[in-house]
């Protein structure tokens, strides 16, 4: 790290210009470098990735480009997607884990590909005659219908909202197929579309624009009564030159008119007034009828849901299923072999997943480890403590403590 001459502020030795002031900067020729486990470091003009991890550049820090601006339409959205790569890659647990809400330092952060575990909608759907034998051959009141898959059902509608209760997984569902559809244009030979199974081949190049709806409400000047379409890209043009990426902008507003884009607008609920609430809501419609050709997908909460000053019209709704016990338990898996493959634990422990899987199989924390969220505090307190309380009292206390 270094400071910037000019205002002070603490900036990557290889910043071009200061995050705070823009000052310019010296940038080092060279450097030494030390590699622990199985990280990778990418220098100036270079491209690292560790071990089953995201390819990075040394002029990306962040959610921030700090590298010189680019004309050429290809290599201007390669470095957005590889902006937007940088900002999903984790999973997000900051404010979870205390460790994870130092942005500087030198904790290692969780794969979001290693540990995410598909997710389910309350949706069923018939199973296909093949699947109806493959049930019969193991039991005679073998299942009819399956439930419907997230990713199903956003590679089916290319209008739709996304329900579920907090910590269901929305926000993370959004971060994890923006994640995937830009690691794909960026790396085509390594498969990525594998992880998206359902996803359109003819669409394996959209490109994610995900907007947080809580922010934009924020942006939204006082005294607006008229909802234009104009106002959600002027915000995410904002936030584009936050990141050091305006002059992508007309790359991506050409992407987005030729329907080459897929809007990811989270969390409709968390507006705070219900004026704004409708003015939100009738921006998200006009937005998606000014741009027809492009996919929309909101998310929101069930509840928030119910009330009509949220609802979107023409946009079918499909709410998020709870974890099973096969969804818990991989997540587990992955968990800890995720801390295994970080250093953060010798090696993987099967008793240690046991204890964990069979913990949260009790009766009165059952139907709180359906809850992702509350699953991965769960886990989060066993890695840190080596065990869950006896009481789900004490397991509260925990929490909070981790939380705080």
């Amino acid at each position: 790290m270094k400071m910037c001459p000019r205002c002070g502020t603490e900036l990557p030795d290889e910043a071009r210009f200061c995050l705070s002031c823009g000052a310019p900067q010296e940038v080092p020729t060279s450097s030494q470098v030390r590699v622990e486990g199985s990280g990778a470091i990418a220098q100036e003009g270079s491209v690292a990735a560790g071990l089953s991890s995201v390819a990075a550049r040394a002029d990306v820090y962040g959610d921030v480009y700090i590298g010189p601006p680019l004309w050429d339409p290809p290599k201007t959205l390669r470095v957005y997607r590889r902006v937007l790569v940088s900002a999903c890659r984790y999973l997000p647990l900051r404010g979870v884990d205390a460790g994870a809400s130092d942005p500087i330092g030198d904790q290692q952060r969780l794969s979001l590909t290693q540990v995410y575990v598909a997710l389910d909608t309350k949706t069923q759907v018939p199973l296909t005659e093949e699947a109806r034998q493959r049930e019969r051959r193991i039991s005679p009141w073998g299942y009819e219908t399956r439930p419907l898959g997230v990713l199903e059902t956003t590679a089916d509608n290319r209008r739709l909202v996304i329900l579920g209760d907090p910590g269901a997984g929305k926000s993370t569902f959004l971060n994890y197929l923006a994640l995937c559809l830009a690691t794909h244009s960026l790396e085509p030979e390594a498969n990525w579309l594998a992880r998206l199974p359902t996803w359109p081949e003819g669409e394996a190049d959209a490109v994610p624009i995900l907007i947080v709806l809580r922010d934009f409400s924020r942006f939204l000047p006082d005294g607006v009564k008229k909802a234009e379409p104009r106002y959600l890209w002027d915000f995410f043009v904002s936030r584009l030159e936050v990141q050091n990426l305006a002059f992508a902008a007309e790359p991506l507003h050409q992407i987005l008119e030729g329907g080459k884009a897929i809007v990811l607008l989270d969390g409709l609920d968390e507006i705070p007034t219900r004026e704004r609430r409708t003015l939100v809501r009738d921006v998200v419609i006009a937005f998606a009828v000014r741009y027809p050709r492009s996919r929309v997908v909101v998310t929101c909460r069930a509840l928030s849901y119910q009330d009509p000053a949220w609802q979107l019209e023409g946009f079918p709704v499909f709410e998020l299923a709870p974890f099973d016990d096969e969804k818990m338990d991989r997540f587990i898996e992955a968990w800890y072999s995720e801390l295994a493959r970080l250093g953060a634990m010798r090696e993987y422990d099967r008793d240690v997943v046991w204890q964990l899987r069979m913990a949260v199989r009790r009766p009165d924390l059952r139907r709180l480890a359906s809850n992702p969220l509350l699953l991965t505090v769960m886990a989060l307190v066993h890695t840190h403590k080596g065990r869950l309380p006896d009481a789900r009292p004490l397991l509260y206390e925990d929490a909070v403590d981790i939380l705080l």
